[in-house]
């Protein structure tokens, strides 16, 4: 599990900073979700990726 202010290499969008996470409810069910922002942020964008998915790839920043 990651933690807030960790660097993660996530799909297309590159490098994003992990800042929150948080509980959301989607279609009644309850869940953890990282809330990131990718370090390249012209558009302001805000990614909420479930902690526990194992279909989307978060990568280790080494």
């Amino acid at each position: 599990m990651y933690n807030i202010g960790d660097l993660v290499i996530y799909s297309a969008h590159g490098i994003c900073k992990i800042n929150d996470i948080c509980e959301k409810t989607v279609s009644g069910i309850t869940r953890s979700y990282y809330v990131l922002n990718p370090m390249d942020n012209k558009h302001h964008l805000t990614i909420s990726i479930p902690v526990n998915n194992d279909k989307v790839a978060i990568i280790d920043l080494i």
